[in-house]
């Protein structure tokens, strides 16, 4: 209790609700990004500046949603240590844990997908979905986190200076495991594959 009264906040939820909020932050950067036009002088070419917008809002929402599992992570694992009557027997496991953990991440911690889609002029991306292989389970919020960070570039690269009315596609993915940290692959670069493609009329 606070000393006038009030009730605080615990840490571990005001931690995890600055995640949030930093994740949402950086989305707000994918979708506000305003250089999705051609290059000044070049109208086959995107204005080069998208990319580092980009990247800024990506770095911003990762933040984010590592912010929200370490603070999970970090409190689950003091939680857990009360059980425990023999504390340095308990750290060192939790350390060899996060070292195997770590380890497993460097050498395997990213996944390559492709996610089907569909784009119109008037309502962008409308459905998007990541096709998993058989022995993935269809997280439905998993689904959602990754296509909250693939679609404001989506949208921006067929809508940029394009005359695309609507269409169907593929887009190669790049996710973290654990962590859905996610990126176009290639996105604009042979990282998507378009179909009942329909263009504006002249």
């Amino acid at each position: 209790m606070a000393p006038n009264g009030r009730q605080r906040v615990p840490k571990w939820l005001a931690a995890i609700g600055g995640g949030i909020i930093l994740f949402a932050f950086g989305l707000a950067i994918l979708h506000l990004n305003l250089y999705w036009r051609p290059e000044l002088g070049l109208p086959g070419v995107i204005d080069h500046r998208v990319h580092l917008w980009n990247a800024i809002g990506h770095f911003v929402s990762a933040l984010g949603l590592l912010l929200i599992f370490a603070t999970a992570a970090s409190t689950a694992t003091l939680a857990l240590s009360r059980r425990f009557a023999t504390k340095w027997l308990y750290w060192t496991a939790v350390v060899f844990v996060i070292c195997c953990v770590t380890a497993w991440l460097a050498t395997n911690g990213v996944l390559h997908y492709n996610a089907s889609f569909h784009w119109d002029s008037s309502a962008g991306v409308t459905a998007f979905k990541v096709v998993l292989p058989p022995q993935e389970w269809p997280n439905p919020l998993w689904q959602e986190i990754v296509r909250w960070q693939i679609e404001p570039e989506l949208n921006g690269c067929l809508s940029g200076g394009s005359t695309l009315e609507h269409t169907d596609g593929e887009v190669a993915v790049t996710v973290l495991k654990i962590i859905p940290i996610a990126t176009p692959t290639a996105l604009g670069s042979d990282g998507e594959v378009l179909h009942n493609v329909e263009r504006r009329k002249p």
